[in-house]
C-alpha cells in the first residue's frame, strides 16, 4: 500500500483546521501522512493541531510567511509519500476520497494526477464543480479543457511526487488561481485521470485568496504568455478574465480590475463583453455606465469609430441598455446623436426615438447597439439604406 503525503496549508483557521485536519485522518485509505504547514498564524491554530494526537500527523510553522503556494511546497519538500494531495484548512473530504483515488491512480499508472468533482460552498449559494453532464473531455488529454475552463481545485488532487517534480511545484508568484495553473502544467505533459463523484466539501469563505477577483485577474494576465498566447486560444483567455470580472459589484474594485485589463494593453473586446453580461444579469445602470464611460475616457472608443469613418451625426440602433448608455458616451467623445431607433416608443434623455420606417431625412451613419447574433448589421443597412456599424464587431477589430 503506497503511502499518501495531505498536505494542508494554514492561516488563522483555528474555528476550522481541526475539521479539516480530521476529514483526512478518518479516510478509509489509512497509509497516510497529514502536514500541516502553518503560515505564520497568530490565533490559537498551532495550539489546536498540537491537541490532535495521531503519529501520521505534523506540524510545521513557518518562520516568515509565505503564502499559500509557498506554503505547500515547503509541504511537499517535507513529503515522504508516493503520492501527494492537499486539502484546505477550511474544506472537508468525503471518507473514501483518498481510498477511491489512489484505486483510479493505480489502475491507470498513465496517469499524473487524477482529481474528482467537488461542491462549492459560497456566500450566498452552493455549486457543484465540474457542473457538467458529458465528462467525456474531462479526462485523458485535458489540456485544451482546462485552457477553457477551471474544473481542478487543489483539494481534489492526487498527483505522483514524480509528477510534481518533473513538471516543478506550485508557483509562488500568483495571488490566486494557483492550482488552475499546476492543473495546466501537467495536463500539457501528463494524461489525468477524473472520478465524477463528489468527494470533497469545499467553502469560500470572504476574505480568502480566490475571493478576490483583483488577485484572480492579476494571476490570469500573469499567466497569459504561457498559456493563451497562440491565436486561437485568445477567445478563450478573454472569457476566463470575463468570467472574473461580471461578477463584481462594488464599484472601486470594478475600476480597479478595469485599469488592471488595460494597463496590459487587452483587448477592447474584452470591456465590451462585459457590458453585455452586466445588462443581462446585473441592473445597476450605474455599473453599465461607468464600463461605457471607461472605455470612451481611455479614448478608444473614439479611435476605433474614427477608424471606421463614421460620421459626427450617428443614430443608435436599439434603445435597450447598451444603446442608451452608448448614447451618452458619444456625446462625451464629441458625437452628436440625433435619436435611437426602436420599434419601442420610449424616449432617453430626451434624445429622439425613431421606428424604422420614420428616419429624419439627414445624412448620418448607424451604430448597432445589439449583438450580431440577435441582429445583423449587414442585413439592417440593406433595409435602412444607411450606413450600419456594429459595436459589437468595432470592438472586436481592437
Amino acid at each position: 500500500m503506497k503511502l499518501v503525503s495531505v498536505i494542508i496549508p494554514t492561516f488563522n483557521r483555528e474555528k476550522s483546521i481541526t475539521n479539516s485536519i480530521m476529514s483526512v485522518l478518518n479516510q478509509t485509505y489509512p497509509c497516510i501522512e497529514c502536514i500541516v504547514v502553518d503560515d505564520c498564524s497568530t490565533d490559537r491554530t498551532e495550539y489546536i493541531v498540537k491537541q490532535i494526537k495521531d503519529m501520521r500527523l505534523r506540524y510545521i510553522k513557518n518562520r516568515s510567511k509565505k503564502g499559500a503556494s509557498g506554503a505547500r511546497n515547503i509541504g511537499i519538500e517535507a513529503a515522504t509519500g508516493e503520492y501527494i494531495a492537499f486539502n484546505d484548512s477550511d474544506d472537508i473530504w468525503v471518507e473514501n476520497k483518498l481510498e477511491r483515488q489512489v484505486q483510479l491512480m493505480e489502475k491507470n499508472p498513465i496517469y499524473g494526477m487524477c482529481y474528482c468533482r467537488y461542491r462549492l460552498h459560497m456566500e450566498k449559494n452552493t455549486i457543484c464543480i465540474p457542473d457538467l453532464i458529458d465528462v467525456s473531455d474531462m479526462e485523458g488529454d485535458i489540456f485544451n479543457t482546462l485552457i477553457r475552463t477551471n474544473l481542478i481545485g487543489t483539494p481534489t488532487m492526487l498527483i505522483k511526487k514524480e509528477t510534481l517534480y518533473s513538471i516543478g511545484k506550485f508557483n509562488e508568484e500568483l495571488t490566486a488561481i494557483e492550482d488552475h495553473e499546476l492543473a495546466l502544467r501537467i495536463a500539457g505533459k501528463y494524461k489525468i485521470g477524473y472520478l465524477n463523484e463528489i468527494l470533497v466539501e469545499a467553502y469560500l469563505t470572504k476574505g480568502s485568496v480566490n475571493s478576490n477577483q483583483k488577485n484572480v485577474i492579476t494571476s490570469l494576465l500573469k499567466m497569459y504568455h504561457v498559456f493563451w498566447n497562440e491565436e486561437e486560444k485568445k477567445h478563450d483567455f478573454e472569457n476566463l478574465i470575463i468570467n472574473a470580472i461580471y461578477p463584481i459589484q462594488e464599484i472601486e474594485e470594478l475600476n480597479s480590475c478595469i485599469k488592471l485589463v488595460y494597463s496590459r494593453g487587452d483587448s477592447q473586446y474584452i470591456l465590451f463583453e462585459i457590458l453585455k453580461r452586466y445588462v443581462n444579469f446585473r441592473k445597476s445602470n450605474n455599473l453599465k455606465i461607468y464600463l461605457l464611460k471607461s472605455i470612451a475616457n481611455n479614448k478608444k472608443l473614439q479611435v476605433m469609430l474614427e477608424k471606421n469613418k463614421i460620421r459626427e451625426h450617428v443614430m443608435i440602433y436599439g434603445n435597450g441598455d447598451v444603446g442608451q448608455v452608448l448614447s451618452e458616451v458619444l456625446e462625451v467623445i464629441g458625437y452628436t446623436v440625433l435619436g435611437i431607433i426602436d420599434q419601442r416608443d420610449i424616449q432617453y434623455r430626451n434624445i429622439p426615438s425613431f421606428h424604422i420606417f420614420n428616419l429624419p431625412d439627414k445624412e448620418f451613419d448607424i451604430i448597432n447597439s445589439l449583438s450580431e447574433q440577435r441582429c445583423s448589421s449587414s442585413l439592417l443597412q440593406e433595409k435602412l439604406a444607411h450606413k450600419v456599424f456594429s459595436l459589437e464587431m468595432i470592438c472586436r477589430e481592437n
